[in-house]
């Protein structure tokens, strides 16, 4: 569920003091003010009550900006302190946000994460971040794979194993590479039309129909004078 923080006013707003921290676009703030100064301000609103004295500090790995929504995704390390009922742990968090210029809201989800690849971050040997694979889609809407594959002679093997060139990589392909990795296969063709353009075509399509009507009737009356004269 998406979780909606107010910049200005409400219960749930921050501070008057740090108001001005929430006017940023992409994780670049306006004041110069460090992202974790930001989110150290922010977190009190995102946490449960009963995860907030448990909080034994919180650290951000790394901030995706990615296009599209949502706009962004930050990647962070956070401590846990125990208790009688729940051991002290350690865990990574995906947060994903945008802004609302509009009302100067927030729109937030956040989800744990259970592992972290092992090339970065690995001090952090108890959580990996899966970035969930790669995706190969071809640049061209009219491009079809199985017709390429079939001008190049290439087997489906083969034709992946080449994709996967063509993004840049150089590295091993390996089966746990080709299971990571998800296609989308284009099976009809893609239109767009203005809506005068969408009216035009209506009109030309109501006007054909009245035509053909006209013809049928015009030969149904021909055919019943026929059954008359004979």
């Amino acid at each position: 569920m998406w979780k909606k923080l107010n910049g200005e006013g409400g219960s749930k707003t921050i501070s008057e003091e740090h108001s001005h921290l929430t006017v940023r676009h992409k994780y670049k703030m306006i004041v110069n003010y460090p992202i974790q100064v930001f989110y150290d301000v922010l977190r009190a609103y995102d946490f449960r009550y009963l995860w907030d004295n448990r909080e034994a500090g919180r650290e951000i790995v790394q901030i995706f900006n990615i296009p599209g929504k949502p706009q962004n995704q930050v990647l962070e390390y956070l401590v846990k302190k125990g208790n009688l009922i729940v051991s002290s742990r350690d865990l990574m968090t995906v947060n994903a946000e945008k802004y609302d210029e509009k009302t100067n809201t927030y729109l937030m989800i956040g989800k744990s994460a259970d592992s972290f690849p092992k090339e970065t971050k690995s001090e952090y040997v108890r959580t990996t971040v899966l970035f969930l694979g790669m995706k190969v889609s071809p640049i061209d809407e009219n491009t079809y794979l199985p017709e390429v594959s079939k001008e190049q002679e290439w087997n489906q093997e083969e034709t992946i194993h080449s994709l996967i060139r063509k993004t840049g990589y150089r590295g091993k392909i390996t089966d746990s590479l080709l299971e990571i990795i998800d296609s989308e296969r284009y099976q009809s063709s893609k239109a767009s039309l203005t809506y005068d353009e969408y009216l035009q075509e209506k009109l030309n399509s109501s006007n054909s129909t009245k035509v053909d009507n006209a013809i049928n009737t015009s030969r149904s009356l021909s055919s019943v004078n026929n059954d008359f004269d004979d």
